[in-house]
């Protein structure tokens, strides 16, 4: 049991706690942190009643001032951890602690070997992977911040903000998309997903191109302001109103039926001629990027679509032609593709990859690694060997990742049936 004592009412205790694991030596050493009994130091060591048989030791450090002392408080750095190792000539059984009143720490092992953790300022974090007896100041890992002096470890900022400078930022944008440990400001439309699930194209219900033309060229859609604007009937009014309005400002009685008529007829003409056109620069059909804006139908292509795939639950008949398919659907190759959002691991971490083949993992290599978006994203591509495969993908230290979006691609194949 531990009891927390101020000098000022020596009488009463501050709190008392218990390990509760029924082991001995929780707090064979305590101290505080600073001089005004906000933080309190706990040497947490866990030894069998039995034979007394060391089993572990740590460091806990306790906000008195916020959460109090008791058996539910929570410590709010236990040292050593995956950021903060044992200092590297130390032995892992601690038998006593110091702290000074400017934060420091002092840590001594079971053969009074020191290790001193120094209180850094603000924005980063003192590192215990140190070739001295004292730690050194390291810059907090990005998604974290830390906004006052002391020795723990930087936090993970809130939903909703990301790191700038010491501290956490809002994020402006209602697009945006900062989860917990976010390291930059990203919109949803910067990761949005491929959709795979997409219906085989139909061809339209008239394919025949003098049809086409001559159901665009009568057609007088005055619903939408787009049809009639791209109606030829439309333009043929327009010029003929101004014909008859001219008509008759200038009383021109004579072959002024004649013009209007040919008049219209060089509209039709004309309109006629840009709609072939346009309508030709549609083909092929997968180097068009927008909407055919002179159609009143948008979505007009100049393609027609047939396919002969079936699906392999209701064909009865595998034949050859169907067959090719599937033969280059197993030759296929693929790259998992593997996008981190919102971290901070780069290319320069020790990431590993690894194919399980029975118990023993083997190793795969990563072809392409890169960061997009301020260092935000990370890009990774591994080439698979099978088709049937199961993947491992290790991360080293504890950094934060928003989301994970994976995907498969392969290089396109063509085959012909030579008729």
């Amino acid at each position: 049991m531990v009891l927390l004592y101020s000098l000022d009412d020596p009488q009463h205790p501050i709190g008392t706690r218990q390990n509760g694991i029924g082991l001995m030596g929780f707090g064979k050493s305590v101290a505080w942190l600073d001089d005004q009994g906000e933080k309190a130091v706990i040497l947490a060591n866990s030894y069998t009643y039995s034979n007394y048989q060391w089993i572990s030791s740590f460091v806990h450090i306790y906000d008195i001032q916020l959460d109090g002392f008791s058996d539910s408080t929570q410590p709010i750095l236990i040292y050593p951890n995956s950021q903060q190792i044992t200092f590297p000539w130390m032995r892992p059984p601690f038998i006593r602690l110091v702290c000074s009143p400017f934060g420091h720490l002092a840590i001594f092992d079971d053969l009074g070997i020191p290790g001193i953790i120094y209180s850094a300022p603000a924005g980063t974090y003192p590192n215990t992977n140190s070739r001295y007896f004292t730690s050194n100041t390291v810059s907090c890992i990005r998604g974290t911040y830390r906004n006052y002096t002391g020795i723990e470890l930087c936090m993970p900022c809130s939903n909703g903000t990301y790191t700038y400078s010491s501290n956490c930022s809002l994020c402006t944008s209602p697009n945006s998309f900062c989860p917990y440990g976010a390291v930059e400001e990203i919109s949803y439309s910067t990761f949005e997903s491929i959709e795979q699930d997409q219906d085989y194209p139909e061809s339209p219900e008239n394919t025949v191109f003098d049809d086409i033309l001559m159901q665009n060229m009568f057609s007088f859609n005055l619903r939408f302001a787009h049809c009639a604007l791209v109606s030829p009937i439309t333009w043929v009014l327009l010029v003929v109103g101004l014909g008859v309005i001219i008509a008759i400002s200038m009383v021109i009685h004579e072959l002024w039926i004649g013009g209007l008529a040919s008049a219209a007829v060089i509209v039709i003409t004309i309109s006629a001629y840009s709609f072939s056109n346009q309508y030709f620069h549609q083909y092929p059909i997968e180097q068009v990027t927008s909407d055919s804006s002179f159609a009143c139908d948008v979505t007009l292509r100049n393609a027609k679509f047939s396919t002969t795939i079936q699906m392999t639950s209701s064909s009865r008949n595998t034949t050859k032609q169907n067959q090719a398919i599937f033969n280059m659907l197993h030759s296929q190759s693929f790259t998992l593709n593997i996008d981190l959002i919102q971290t901070a691991f780069t290319c320069n971490d020790s990431l590993i990859v690894q194919r399980l083949v029975g118990s023993r993992p083997a190793q795969l290599p990563i072809s392409v690694c890169q960061t997009s978006y301020n260092g935000s994203i990370l890009s990774l591509a591994i080439v698979l060997p099978t088709q049937e495969i199961g993947i491992q993908f290790t991360l080293p230290g504890s950094r934060t990742i928003g989301a994970i979006r994976l995907g498969l691609s392969g290089p396109s194949a063509v085959s012909t049936d030579k008729k």
